[in-house]
């Protein structure tokens, strides 16, 4: 026992500077089409119900992420970015590579438009560059909240904003603006306060499980596209017992999104 706690210390601690994985296969979601007005894309997964789901109250809550790229349809260097964008209408966890946005979650808490926190990551010289980002809300006792952005295991930055719930149902999908195929393998969150250790655990089971981990005893919904793999089905079952997500097309004609097995390179 005492080697194998030595095993899960000794990686996490030597993520400096940051060296690329080897490919790894994965199962993500991809063609939701062109960002359509107003909507996250011109198809995506949505609940049905504002609530019970994270950020369905002022906190805490939390919600996780992993998304991919194909980067050399990008450019020759192209810079990778991750952001937690709050909007009037959500809270928004994305990543986007020069500004067409790639795979992103809303939740259905709202705040003051225009404010978010980003942080910009390396390509690592891969042909499919995985981004793994959570995010955390946790109230500061005078109304507002204090949203945190983790991105490949470490602490990027912070905001305080006061909280307003928008009521809008959460959704998940990949905006896409430049005519990229940006792929999201799945989200996972919950109405929780999360320890640093919990946080740490987090990013280390869903890199090499190599599906988004739940946080035991913190996890109220958890979507992946392995579950259903190779489908793209109507309905994505919720694997921690949450509201289903149902296929929604915005805008026509239906993209028709897929599941696709991408060799996909991690940042640690």
């Amino acid at each position: 026992m005492r080697n194998k706690g030595m095993l899960w210390k000794t990686p996490w601690k030597r993520r400096k500077p940051v060296l690329a994985s080897a490919p790894v296969p994965m199962w993500f979601f991809t063609d939701f089409g062109p960002t359509g007005s107003g909507v996250i894309s011109n198809a995506g997964y949505y609940f049905a119900n504002p609530a019970p789901c994270p950020g369905d109250g002022p906190g805490p809550f939390w919600a996780g992420m992993i998304a991919a790229f194909d980067l050399a349809s990008v450019s020759s260097d192209p810079v990778v970015n991750m952001d937690a964008l709050v909007l009037g209408q959500g809270w928004n966890l994305r990543d986007f590579v020069q500004k067409p946005s790639g795979g992103e979650i809303s939740i259905n808490a709202g705040g003051a438009a225009g404010f978010g926190i980003s942080a910009e990551v390396s390509p690592l010289g891969a042909d499919f560059r995985s981004i793994v980002s959570l995010i955390t809300c946790v109230p500061d006792g005078l109304g507002n909240n204090v949203l945190k952005l983790y991105v490949d295991g470490v602490y990027k930055s912070q905001v305080t904003l006061p909280y307003v719930s928008s009521g809008n149902p959460m959704r998940m999908g990949t905006p896409n603006v430049l005519g990229k195929n940006p792929l999201v393998h799945g989200w996972v969150g919950g109405n929780s306060l999360l320890t640093n250790s919990e946080i740490k655990q987090w990013f280390i089971s869903s890199r090499y499980n190599l599906e988004i981990a739940e946080i035991p005893g913190k996890t109220s919904d958890r979507i992946t596209a392995t579950s259903v793999a190779p489908l793209a089905p109507a309905t994505l079952p919720n694997l921690a017992g949450g509201q289903s997500m149902d296929y929604v097309v915005n805008v026509l004609p239906d993209p028709v999104v897929r599941n696709v097995l991408v060799p996909v390179t991690f940042a640690y």
